[in-house]
């Protein structure tokens, strides 16, 4: 066995882990677990203080000072710690109970000092003639849960010798020296490797956390919420009973729950939880204070047709396994990434009643340490008491409200479970509390206002160029069309389409950006026909597969384009307007609102886009309601100037064009040219003073709004904007939006109003709006409680009539609304995850399939895989999203060669083929040739195992001198990482870990700089810390 010297001892695993969380955020106060112990009799204040002094004195643990020696952590023998106990008396207080918690808590939030070995915290508080509070807390460097329950025997020991006159009983635990040599000859030893082959075997593959709450945790704020309550002593039985019938514990019924609650809340089928163990695994462990606990990642399979006996012996099969390897440090397989866990679950026994000379004590927790994210705690206090149920989380993620709905769901879930029949499956159990039902009822309505009935897009048109004639209608490229004029154009396009054109007949319109564009679309809607986009910058082969998927007879062409469209095709109409301005007089004849007004193509898994039928209604109704969000009114109020920026296969552009002409404002179309080039942009939005825009979220860190004062509407969508961006946007007094709609829903269905500062955090998508609905679902349709993750169904006036000519696919998406209770009702899976959050809001999570937005494009990844597969030169082919730290999103391929051992065609030459069938921003950039693609046990291509190699991954470091900063940083870095390094290596990417992160800013303080274990994992490169913290 190792020795060391006993002046200054290593710190072990588990030390480790609670020493280097805190370096990444030293203000933190919650590193303190406590208890408290609630004594029935009388107590003598001072022999009790007395007995602690002797409690402390006697347990090494805590006599000690925490130091770097040679850039490591030591733990340095020292005298017993400096104590104060002070004993405060609240019997007379009108809530003794309330006031005794605040009073513990307050010191519990002390700061505490590692350097001078302060680490405990105690405090005896009278709650009534012979009722007292003893706390005891201790920093989760030293102790943990059980250190607690020993330390608590050992004070009751010593304090029943001193009042009986008696002597104090020796001490019985093992000293610290021999607990870490302990570690360090298990590290060298088989059983280690052997834990670490369980543990590579079991994590392989492991899926991302899921949280109790369904969001991602926010940075910690230090400041813990927390609400319990006992189960009913008959649920109490009951589960109890239940864990005997499955012959296992309660607590794997806890655990089988929380997995189940996950699946539920979250969809998942594979479900990792975080399940807390006191890690005394030898003798010496079990009965000597210290820290010594850990968190065990529970790995779970469960799905809605597993049944709860099934999920119950997995669950209880697979917490043995995992306690017989719980030795391991399981860090080493997380690193510095993220862990395996965002839902723990803490299963504690105070099951133990202590004697104080004769007066009875029952243990009662106060802090288990920090809290990062929501976990749940229960709490067994042994024979006939109820279980406890305590939820807890950290409050920049959850609020009291949203904390208590959790346990209360989870209680009665948990209850479900216990009460079901083995042969139950888990997607049967209840899931949903009252409480539950009437907030969803009221989240999932947007409110009812007027209806479109067979108001149609060009006939509004006509009401406001009847009204305001004069008024300018497009501007573009210098060219302004009044509304009288464009009236006239579009009346002339649509006499010339009348007798080839029906009701709903689509008609192809391919026209370069200009009010051409504009009187093509109302020339086709005036003939009432159906238009269908065909961008002229789209590759030729898809222009084509268009018009033949779509059965298009006539396109409206502009003089640029035509040579874009198929030869054979029969019909091509001039988008050129009458010469001298004239109109025919003759007036467009109404469709019903049911009639179809535009077909436009979205990216589709098979390989081929499929085009979405939108009627007039739905277009209307969503024009109307936007209107109204941005008060722009019906066409009799104040002229606004639209920004036109959206391309005409992008659906916003219903908004740009529509919302401009239906409320008689200036509709200020960007060129080609402007739209690419982002001073352009920025000059068309000054120049034109334009009021109200939608603009992808992509330009907004690229545009100036300083610049733009008279901007006062802004709604963006298409994909997440990120929190800093519209941050920018949200001030002087202008709206900004964040909007969310699928093409099969019209453009928009939940929008929701950005107000700064957002602390950087992605914006919710808000709530439905007017005469629309929206439902969160699990894979069963069954409606989900807030905070759980499920499939987004929208429902309402804004529906597409379905996919053109694909009738089993309208009828997998738009399908029965079974809860608005209207007869005939429909609504569309988006396949778009999502959350409610406990204001109503809804939050984007991410898509059920594979499909991806970038820079506001939806792109389904099996449709440029599909284009991949069919060349000659390819075998198989992968797609995926790459994010490189602080880079953009873009597409990555992964090609095979084809089975007869022929090469991969270059990247150059794949990319220039993808082009020629799919849009620009379908076309991956970078390409990694494999040798064959990774396969799931299944046969399924393992995506997980798809890794972008580093030369592609990150772009070539630029040649530039570099400061002398930048360089002795890159010293440093490379004495901590035993490698060179240059200033723009990134730490983590060398080999570099939490440890040697450490030693790290040890090396740095040597050195005179000045930065911390967080701003490391922040900058991560000697270039970036140079700019962050300057000259040492």
């Amino acid at each position: 066995m190792a020795t060391h010297d006993r002046r200054s001892l290593p710190l072990t695993p588990p030390q480790n882990g609670v020493w280097f969380a805190q370096q990444l955020d030293p203000t933190r106060l919650d590193y303190t677990i406590a208890e408290y112990l609630e004594i029935r009799g009388a107590v003598d204040p001072e022999l009790l203080a007395e007995a602690v002094r002797t409690m402390v004195a006697g347990t090494e643990t805590l006599c000690v000072r925490f130091a770097e020696v040679d850039g490591v952590v030591h733990q340095i023998p020292a005298g017993p710690p400096p104590l104060r106990m002070e004993t405060v008396d609240v019997s007379d207080h009108p809530d003794p109970d309330a006031e005794s918690e605040r009073l513990m808590r307050a010191e519990l939030a002390r700061p505490t000092d590692l350097g001078a070995g302060d680490v405990c915290r105690h405090l005896l508080v009278r709650t009534g003639p012979a009722a007292y509070r003893w706390m005891q807390g201790y920093h989760h460097l030293v102790a943990d849960g059980v250190t607690g329950s020993i330390l608590a025997r050992r004070t009751a020991q010593v304090y029943s010798a001193l009042v009986a006159g008696e002597p104090v009983p020796a001490v019985e635990c093992a000293p610290w020296q021999r607990i870490v040599a302990e570690e360090e000859e298990y590290a060298a030893s088989e059983r280690c490797a052997e834990d670490r082959e369980f543990w590579r075997v079991r994590l392989d593959g492991a899926p991302e956390p899921v949280s109790f709450t369904g969001s991602v945790p926010a940075p910690a704020s230090g400041t813990t919420v927390r609400v319990s309550g006992d189960l009913d002593p008959a649920d109490t039985h009951t589960l109890r009973e239940a864990a005997r019938r499955h012959g296992t514990r309660w607590s794997a019924l806890v655990m089988a729950a929380a997995a189940a609650h996950l699946h539920r809340a979250g969809g998942t089928e594979d479900v990792v939880l975080g399940l807390p163990v006191t890690g005394r695994t030898t003798p010496d462990a079990r009965r000597t204070p210290g820290m010594f606990s850990k968190v065990l990642p529970l790995r779970l399979a469960v799905g809605a047709d597993t049944t709860v006996g099934e999920l119950v012996r997995g669950t209880s099969a697979s917490i043995k396994e995992a306690l017989r390897h719980q030795r391991y440090r399981i860090e080493e397989f997380t690193g510095t990434g993220p862990r395996l866990w965002d839902a723990a679950v803490n299963l504690m026994s105070f099951d133990y009643e202590l004697s104080f000379a004769g007066a009875p004590a029952s243990a009662h927790n106060l802090s288990v340490g920090p809290v990062e994210h929501v976990s749940l705690n229960v709490y067994d206090r042994g024979g006939d008491s109820p279980l406890t149920v305590q939820a807890e989380g950290d409050a920049a993620d959850v609020d009291r409200d949203g904390l208590e709905a959790l346990r209360v769901r989870f209680t009665r879930f948990l209850v479900a479970l216990a009460s079901a029949e083995d042969e139950a499956p888990v997607g049967s159990l209840p899931f949903l509390t009252t409480e539950d039902e009437e907030r969803l009822a009221a989240f999932a309505e947007g409110g009812a206002g007027p209806v479109a009935g067979d108001a149609s897009l060009h006939t509004l048109f006509e009401e406001v160029a009847a009204r305001s004639p004069e008024r300018a209608a497009v501007i573009c490229a210098g060219q302004e069309v009044t509304y009288r004029e464009l009236d006239a154009w579009a009346e002339d396009i649509a006499d010339r389409l009348r007798p080839a054109v029906g009701p709903g007949t689509p008609v192809g319109v391919c026209v370069e950006r200009s009010p051409a564009m504009v009187a093509a679309l109302l020339g086709v809607l005036k003939a009432g026909g159906c238009y269908v986009p065909l961008d002229p910058g789209l590759p030729a082969e898809r222009i084509a597969y268009i018009v033949r998927d779509a059965g298009l007879r006539t396109v409206v062409a502009g003089p640029g384009s035509r040579d874009r469209l198929p030869h054979d095709l029969p019909g091509v109409v001039d988008a050129s307007g009458p010469a001298d301005g004239s109109r025919s007089g003759r007036r467009s004849v109404p469709v019903p609102g049911a009639s179809a007004a535009y077909l436009l193509y979205t990216s589709g898994s098979t390989g081929e886009p499929k085009g979405v039928v939108v009627p007039h209604a739905a277009a209307v109704d969503f024009v109307r309601g936007h209107l109204a969000l941005c008060g722009a009114g019906d066409g009799a109020g104040r002229a606004e100037r639209f920004l036109g920026f959206a391309s005409l296969s992008f659906d916003v552009s219903v908004l740009d064009v529509f919302g401009s002409l239906l409320s008689g404002s200036t509709l200020v179309l960007a060129t080609e040219a402007e739209r690419v080039d982002v001073d352009r942009l920025q000059a068309l939005l000054a120049d034109h003073a334009v009021t109200v825009a939608d603009l992808p979220p992509a330009l907004l860190p690229l545009l100036d709004p300083a610049g733009l004062p008279a901007l006062r509407f802004l709604s963006t969508g298409g994909e997440a904007p990120s929190g800093d961006a519209v941050d920018r946007w949200a001030t002087d007094g202008r709206e900004v939006w964040n909007a969310y709609g699928p093409t099969e829903a019209a453009v928009s269905v939940t929008m929701h109003r950005v107000a700064a500062p957002s602390h950087g955090r992605i914006p919710p998508i808000g709530r439905p709006m007017v005469n629309h609905r929206a439902y969160v679902v699990d894979r069963g349709l069954r409606l989900l409680p807030p905070g759980a993750t499920g499939e987004l169904c929208v429902a309402g006036a804004g529906l597409a009539q379905g996919y053109a000519g694909r009738a089993a696919m309208t009828a997998d998406r738009f399908v029965p609304d079974p809860f608005s209770g209207v007869p005939g009702a429909r609504m569309y899976r988006t396949g778009d995850l999502v959350r409610w959050t406990a204001r109503g809001e809804l939050e984007f999570v991410g898509r059920v399939d594979r499909q991806v937005k970038i820079n506001g494009h939806r792109i389904e990844l099996g449709e440029i895989e599909a284009v991949l597969g069919r060349q000659p030169s390819v075998g198989q082919a992968a797609v995926v999203v790459h994010a490189p730290a602080g880079g953009a999103r873009r597409l990555v391929a992964f090609v095979a060669p084809p089975a007869d051992g022929g090469p991969v065609a270059e990247p150059d030459a794949l990319a220039a083929e993808l082009g020629r069938v799919l849009p620009g921003y379908m076309v991956p950039r970078t390409f990694v040739a494999v040798d064959r693609l990774p396969l799931t046990p299944g046969g399924k291509v393992d995506r997980a195992r798809l890794r972008v190699p580093e030369a592609a991954a990150r772009p070539e470091h630029p040649a530039r001198a570099y400061g002398a900063t930048e360089l002795a940083l890159a010293e440093l870095f490379s004495e901590a990482l035993g490698t060179p390094a240059t200033p723009d290596d990134n730490f983590f990417e060398l080999g570099g870990d939490s440890i040697t992160a450490l030693g790290l800013t040890s090396r740095a303080r040597a050195r005179g700089f000045s930065f911390t274990l967080r701003e490391v994992f922040a900058h991560k490169t000697p270039a970036a810390l140079a700019a962050a913290v300057g000259e040492p």
